[in-house]
């Protein structure tokens, strides 16, 4: 290990762990020094949060960097809009929801996860910052209500919704539900990063997409982005905006 690497590393973060106790074991960790979950104190653009890291194949490391470090869902650069109503539909470990529940303090949000190692953490990031106002749907996001199937991989930000008969069944709620359920008129900010079950989500029953004014979508193989367009053209969005890897839609108003 490279002495000088690791003081400029451990100095690096100086700006995002306000704890210098925080910044070591974040390092620490990040190197394979630490090897169990780890809860850190975070400073980002819109307050302090904490948040607890797992020793899951750099997927929470990775996941923090870029929800946290690098805003990767902050529209404010595409909408002036105060999001009262927000979905985040996998939500795996909860960074998005906290992250938008701290931006948009006047505003619900529904977490929307299936996988049981993921809620339970969701279920612990409501409770260590007392946000009440983010709700966990423990359930996959689908065209309608039923039943599907997790297909695990090796990373948590990866496992995948099939409707292929597995020994893994998820109950699945659909976007209507959610909506009658926080008796919502309308959805300010949907965020879709669902693996590959966009190719469901958006092609099956989308009449709901009527009453959803922005979204921030990560689209898979199956999903392209000319299906994209021919979607924001039917329901009124202006042409989507690449974001950094993700595409960005807004209604016509």
């Amino acid at each position: 290990m490279n002495i000088n690497f690791l003081i400029q590393n451990i100095k690096s973060t100086k700006s995002f762990f306000p704890k210098i106790s925080d910044r070591i074991k974040y390092v620490g960790f990040i190197y394979g020094l630490l090897k169990k979950e780890i809860e850190l104190l975070i400073k980002f653009r819109y307050g302090l949060l904490k948040v607890r890291v797992r020793n899951n194949n750099g997927s929470d490391a990775f996941i923090l960097g870029e929800v946290l470090k690098q805003n990767c869902y902050d529209i404010s650069n595409f909408t002036g809009i105060d999001c009262k109503t927000i979905v985040d539909l996998g939500a795996n470990c909860g960074y998005t929801s906290l992250y938008l529940s701290m931006k948009y303090p006047n505003a619900e949000v529904v977490a929307v996860e299936p996988v049981p190692n993921n809620t339970n953490q969701i279920e612990t990031h409501i409770r260590i910052n007392k946000l009440e106002r983010v709700r966990l749907f423990p359930n996959a996001i689908g065209a309608t209500d039923g039943t599907a199937y997790i297909h695990y991989i090796d990373k948590d930000y990866g496992h995948q919704i099939t409707d292929i008969p597995n020994n893994n069944p998820i109950s699945v709620v659909s976007i209507p539900t959610i909506m009658k359920e926080m008796n919502w008129n309308e959805i300010d900010f949907l965020k879709i990063d669902i693996e590959g079950y966009e190719e469901v989500l958006l092609k099956q029953n989308t009449q709901w997409l009527e009453k959803v004014n922005n979204i921030v979508i990560e689209i898979h193989e199956n999903y392209t982005s000319e299906d994209l367009d021919e979607l924001a053209k039917k329901y009124d969005f202006l042409p989507p905006q690449d974001i950094s890897g993700n595409y960005f839609l807004t209604k016509n108003k």
